[in-house]
């Protein structure tokens, strides 16, 4: 059974140990107490790096290469001489956490669906109002969507640099946010040409008659785009029609002044 040793990977840098927070063990048949860090093999007594992640798929192989195990662990050894032991080694009880303490929780950042379901985390924001609004992203940047919640959704409303347009329109909806989501929805449904919003749908739980409702609407747009690509080809193909009738008219002509004997050499 080898030495007790921690499950904390130190790295030997510039004359000293530093813990390696992502670490991962390599079982191999030699014994050798090894650990995965980045893309690179460590040695867990020394610190150093051992071999490449990709070298540790054919342990056997490099090892072999290096003069076998044995001479492998005098440079170990050699090694050990160097640096000394390991932290691993000589603190064999020390838990990762406590070299790296899980970190507090930010109690603004949630993680939360979008309109269509998918997953990201959002950051609340102060505001003078003290309505809970939140963006993508932890800095403030001009263009930033601002997210309200409803219903366990993450409903965009508008830029942060509307934001004063945006607090004082949200207090004016009689019914709230989700109301007004609704009227607007129903608007769409209530008229035959205008697109239903899926993310709105799926809130309210109206996805599929949404779809239904947007499908005519889809055809006569692709009918409209293959129109405008098939009057779009029809013009490059006259357009080369006649940069063609042109090249052979010319062609024609320097022949004919040729044959004429009007060219001059």
């Amino acid at each position: 059974m080898g030495e007790k040793h921690s499950a904390v990977g130190y790295l030997f840098r510039e004359g000293a140990f530093l813990p390696a927070q992502e670490t991962k063990p390599v079982r191999n048949e030699f014994g050798l107490d090894l650990f995965q860090h980045r893309g690179s093999v460590y040695e867990g007594k020394t610190g150093l790096q051992f071999c490449s992640l990709q070298q540790a798929e054919d342990l056997a192989g490099f090892v072999e290469k290096h003069g076998g195990i044995e001479k492998v662990q005098k440079l170990i050894a050699d090694s050990l001489e160097r640096t000394g032991l390991s932290p691993r080694y000589t603190r064999p009880d020390e838990k990762k956490k406590d070299i790296f303490p899980p970190k507090e929780k930010d109690e603004n950042r949630v993680f939360a669906k979008d309109l269509m379901g998918n997953k990201h985390y959002y950051y609340r924001f102060y505001n003078e109002n003290g309505i809970e609004l939140y963006t993508m992203e932890k800095k403030r940047e001009f263009f930033q969507t601002v997210y309200i919640p409803c219903d366990g959704f993450m409903v965009g409303i508008d830029q942060r640099h509307r934001l004063e347009e945006v607090l004082k329109w949200l207090p004016t909806l009689e019914h709230g946010i989700r109301g007004e989501i609704e009227r607007v929805f129903n608007q769409s449904m209530e008229a035959p040409d205008r697109w239903a919003d899926l993310g709105f749908a799926n809130l309210l739980g109206r996805y599929e008659e949404a779809k239904a409702h947007n499908a005519p609407i889809a055809a006569e747009r692709q009918r409209q785009a293959d129109e405008r690509r098939a009057q779009q080809d029809a013009r490059e193909q006259q357009l080369a029609q006649e940069r063609q009738a042109r090249y052979d008219s010319a062609i024609r002509e320097a022949e004919g002044n040729i044959m004429a004997g009007k060219i001059n050499y």
